[in-house]
């Protein structure tokens, strides 16, 4: 029995996917400034995340794009029509090469991404397709994914207000809404933030930082 459920954790593990990419629309200009001046390394190529993630800006009016690691051939299949819309498009590929960059506001990785919905469980059945995870925890504020070291959340409107500190749009299909950061020390952090001349204020143990206008998405830093 114990290398039966072992065996099905295993192939559990190898069926999870992960957040690979992430692509904001916004003139590339405007955003790289914004992103740079909250303390990420930013690059022609975008910002590496952590994580083994990639941030890239799409050109204004385009939705964005969310990329987990799999087999790309296996897209069509696996993309979900229920929350595969204008706000927010889904798409599998290969692991790629990690890039590991030092950020000056102490970054260590991507914990977690938040998308915002109405109704989160109507997404439930979609999102278990996309991350290969069956499991997750359902609450009143939304959805928890568990993608091994990184978090996917699909959260009420009224939730993610009193996550990231502001106002959600009304009337959300489901559309990326924010994303969280660990770091070593959120002391150092709002230091870095503050001498660049960043607002910052802590809401429930984390550190909620930047205009998400100019960001494309709510930022906010974490330390576990």
């Amino acid at each position: 029995m114990a290398d039966k459920a072992g065996d099905a954790i295993q192939v559990a593990r190898k069926m999870m996917r992960k957040f690979l990419a992430l692509a904001l629309a916004g003139r590339k200009a405007e955003m790289t400034a914004a992103w740079g001046r909250l303390g990420f390394v930013v690059d022609e190529d975008g910002v590496a995340l952590g994580n083994g993630v990639d941030l890239d800006f799409l050109p204004p009016g385009e939705a964005s794009l969310v990329g987990f690691s799999g087999e790309a051939d296996a897209l069509l299949s696996e993309r979900p029509s229920a929350i595969f819309g204008g706000e927010c498009h889904f798409a599998l590929a290969p692991t790629r090469k990690i890039r590991v960059p030092v950020h000056l506001n102490g970054a260590i990785g991507l914990s977690s991404v938040a998308f915002l919905a109405d109704d989160p469980a109507d997404h439930a059945e979609s999102l278990s397709k996309v991350t290969g995870q069956r499991a997750m925890l359902a609450t009143s504020a939304g959805l928890e994914i568990d993608l091994g070291g990184q978090r996917l959340l699909v959260l009420t409107p009224a939730a993610f207000a009193f996550r990231f500190g502001g106002a959600a749009p009304a009337n959300c299909g489901f559309r990326l809404g924010g994303l969280t950061f660990q770091v070593a020390s959120l002391g150092w952090t709002e230091k870095v933030l503050h001498a660049k001349g960043v607002a910052t204020k802590i809401q429930a143990g984390r550190l909620l930082a930047g205009d998400s206008e100019d960001l494309g998405v709510a930022l906010a830093f974490e330390t576990n």
